[in-house]
């Protein structure tokens, strides 16, 4: 599951691609990736008395759109006929067929624009991010071209150490900067122990600091290779002690797994930290990890609804 043999790079042939391209060739330069580039003709919110007088227009997909994709692939991401690039044109739902298409190829991971400023419909990114059975990265505007130091929070858990394992494969060939974080709080019903609120904060950041040890020695990782921090969270608001400790530490890449597994996970994530990264208008690339057979046998269940 921490190989990313296979990407699919979905294009809207808006000025978001020139992102979402670069980052997409540094991540298949640093993983030796496969790429698809993938772009969907949205014609599904035509009205009919339209679509009845210029049938032109939900035709067959013009073979301009695919040579519009790979004169931009090649301005941005010059390399690309190494790593086994193909350009693929449909028309529909864009959510539908991004997931229906990384579904059919079993990629390993999407990555997609998350627009702030530029115009443009684009794609849901939370029924991306819910539905999808293999890792989504979300590229936002402007960002930094590099994976020189990445990011990644934890909570100890079996989710962690699939965090932790793909910032491992990862930086097996980009030798980055390595940060994983806490987010620790103190519990309700604290007063009851005879301590304050400060007292029992610096009681929980202890505890934390003893059970990553333990979660170092537990999975065999060398703490030498990580740089651990822990913040507090004082308002039962996770997402935004991740992005600001991320933006603090000059973070390019912030990897978080899903948490799973299905299907209390589709009901999960809309309330989930994940998904409340994406609301953030960050600069800083965002990764979801997801484990793909835990994910597929669900995810062809619900396409079929």
């Amino acid at each position: 599951m921490y190989t990313l043999n296979k990407i699919l790079v979905c294009l809207d042939l808006t000025r978001m691609d020139e992102y979402v391209v670069k980052y997409a060739g540094l991540v298949a330069s640093t993983m030796k990736s496969e790429v698809y580039f993938f772009h969907v003709n949205d014609q599904t919110d035509l009205p009919h008395s339209v679509s009845k007088k210029y049938p032109e227009l939900s035709g067959p997909v013009d073979e301009n759109l695919t040579d519009s994709m790979e004169k931009t692939v090649a301005q941005y991401f010059p390399a690309y006929k190494e790593y086994g690039s193909q350009f693929i044109s449909r028309e529909g739902s864009p959510s539908q067929k991004i997931l229906e298409w990384s579904e059919i190829e079993q990629m390993d991971l999407i990555i997609m624009g998350n627009k702030s400023e530029l115009k443009g419909k684009g794609v849901n990114p939370k029924k991306i991010a819910n539905i999808s059975h293999c890792s989504i990265l979300f590229v936002p505007e402007g960002l930094r071209m590099s994976l020189g130091n990445l990011f990644v929070p934890i909570d100890f858990s079996l989710r962690s150490k699939t965090g932790v394992d793909q910032v491992l494969a990862i930086n097996e060939n980009c030798r980055a900067k390595i940060t994983l974080q806490h987010v620790f709080f103190v519990p309700q019903g604290y007063h009851y122990t005879g301590k304050t609120y400060e007292e029992f904060a610096i009681i929980m950041r202890e505890n934390a600091k003893k059970d990553y040890k333990k979660f170092m020695r537990r999975n065999n990782f060398d703490p030498k290779e990580f740089q651990d921090i822990y913040t507090f969270d004082d308002d039962d608001a996770p997402a935004d002690k991740i992005y600001l400790e991320a933006l603090n530490h000059d973070a390019d890449l912030i990897i978080l797994p899903s948490r799973g597994p299905p299907p209390k996970q589709l009901l999960y994530c809309l309330g989930s930290v994940a998904l409340e990264l994406l609301k953030y208008r960050q600069k800083i690339p965002y990764m979801i990890i997801k484990d793909k057979s835990e994910n597929m046998s669900f995810f062809q269940a619900l396409m079929k609804v």
